[in-house]
């Protein structure tokens, strides 16, 4: 819900009533804005994470192609490739 009250762009606001016929309107100009405020800053993070740890995936899968049969170093890279993959996900 808006209003508008002739002075610069319409406003959202909250209302309520009682049966007591009163009336409450709160400004909810600034909780609009924060909460933009976080879908971009989340946004902006997750971009920020996600190509980085792309790279990190990429250099995990070619090494576990060169290592050769060293059972520890093997296990090692399959738990930072599985780490990596849920971080991605």
């Amino acid at each position: 819900m808006g209003i508008h009250h002739g002075r610069g762009p319409r406003r959202p606001i909250e209302f309520a009533a009682t049966d007591s016929v009163l009336w409450t309107l709160h400004d909810l100009t600034a909780r609009k804005q924060l909460d933009e405020l976080r879908q971009n800053l989340t946004a902006m993070i997750y971009h920020d994470l996600r190509s980085p740890l792309s790279n990190v995936v990429s250099s995990l899968d070619l090494l576990h192609g060169l290592i050769g049969d060293d059972a520890a170093t093997r296990s090692t890279l399959e738990i930072a490739e599985r780490s990596a993959e849920r971080m991605n996900a």
